[in-house]
């Protein structure tokens, strides 16, 4: 049985710092977005209108009508799709969610490069500025790794080549520094993200690990009451919502104080993860099977009728009771069968049950009431 502090899940990711497991990355991919979705509007809306914002110190350094109109077209547009970006996130599945992101930091890089292509006189080291803020943005925004390294990437090879173009009379060692400064902020920032995103999946797998250490009977392998309790609920009012018939099995071992008394508590907990794999190999995918307390089950049987249910109870009653345990003894339980109806709720169900599956020992034990 593993402690809390024991719990070491075995967290395979790959060099990108990607689950290596691709459905666990999909849904790891899922829950990272979810909850972010007013944050990612609201940092893209920001930076969408701090980039509009712009236009105003060029309505006073652009001499040119048609280069301002031009410029001033460029950083509406921008703004425009931001914006058609953030009433939309919300309804972007997680696979399409990184494309588009990505696609729109590249395509804020082709914007700003533009507009840097436009201008008349361009100081070289302010836009390294703007590049270094672009760049820092991309990290920002809730994207993969790989594609954040990617559109960053692309953005500064952009950058210095347009510079190449436009900035003829900036001297070398300028150029230079730049390149080193806005390389490093891609190599930092692109390091830093890269832990995170590693210690975020870990986190992650971690979480998952605990919560099913919390939900999972750790001798028997089986639902626990805490998770039986949850799932009791949903299902008594789903049944009652919709008319659906809920049959419930509650069995407990028979004499197992006995067994405890007579061969040890191993025996008894051999004893208890034997029924518990006889009877989960009994049970369908959609039946539900947990360990109420001590040596006491339950099974929820979801569009199950009474006689159905009844049946499932003698198979299990047989084949337990026939088992050949290993230690030299015969093993017995006693069950109470009955559905649920229209005036029960949690608690008047599983009392029900639970007194014919006492009335099924008080006539005998290893007996089947309904």
């Amino acid at each position: 049985m593993h402690g809390i502090n024991e719990v070491k899940p075995a967290v395979e990711l790959t060099a990108l710092g990607e689950f290596a497991d691709r459905e666990l990355e999909k849904e790891y991919r899922a829950h990272d977005i979810a909850g972010l979705t007013e944050a990612i509007k609201l940092i893209s809306l920001g930076l969408g209108v701090l980039y509009f914002l712009f236009i105003i110190p060029d309505f006073f350094l652009i001499r040119d009508a048609v280069t301002f109109r031009i410029i001033l077209a460029n950083r509406s547009v921008f703004l425009l799709l931001v914006v058609y970006f953030a009433t939309r996130v919300g309804s972007i599945g997680p696979d399409r969610y990184f494309y588009w992101v990505t696609a729109y930091e590249v395509l804020c890089g082709v914007f700003f490069l533009q507009v840097y292509y436009l201008y008349e006189t361009p100081d070289f080291l302010i836009q390294s500025f703007g590049v270094i803020t672009i760049i820092l943005a991309i990290y920002l925004v809730p994207n993969r790794w790989v594609l954040k390294l990617g559109a960053s990437t692309a953005v500064a090879l952009g950058f210095f080549t347009v510079s190449a173009l436009v900035t003829r009379m900036v001297k070398v060692n300028q150029f230079s520094a730049a390149v080193v400064y806005i390389t490093l902020t891609i190599v930092f920032t692109g390091v830093s993200s890269y832990q995170i995103n590693r210690y975020k999946r870990k986190h992650y797998a971690y979480e998952k690990e605990l919560l099913y250490l919390s939900t999972i009977d750790q001798l028997t392998g089986i639902h626990n009451r805490l998770r039986l309790e949850e799932e009791l609920k949903k299902n008594v009012d789903y049944a009652k919502r919709y008319k659906a018939d809920l049959s419930i099995i509650i069995f407990d071992v028979d004499d197992f104080k006995q067994i405890n008394d007579s061969y040890g508590h191993q025996v008894g907990d051999s004893v208890l993860a034997a029924i518990a794999s006889i009877v989960k190999n009994s049970v369908r995918a959609t039946d539900f099977f947990a360990r109420w307390g001590g040596e006491e089950f339950i099974i929820l049987l979801p569009n199950t009728g009474k006689q159905d249910a009844v049946e499932l109870a003698h198979r299990l009653k047989k084949s337990i009771s026939e088992y050949g345990f290993g230690w030299g003894g015969n093993v017995t339980c006693s069950f109470g069968v009955d559905t649920v109806r229209e005036d029960d709720d949690v608690h008047s169900i599983v009392r029900r049950v639970d007194r014919l599956m006492y009335n099924a020992k008080s006539k005998g034990k290893n007996e089947v009431m309904a």
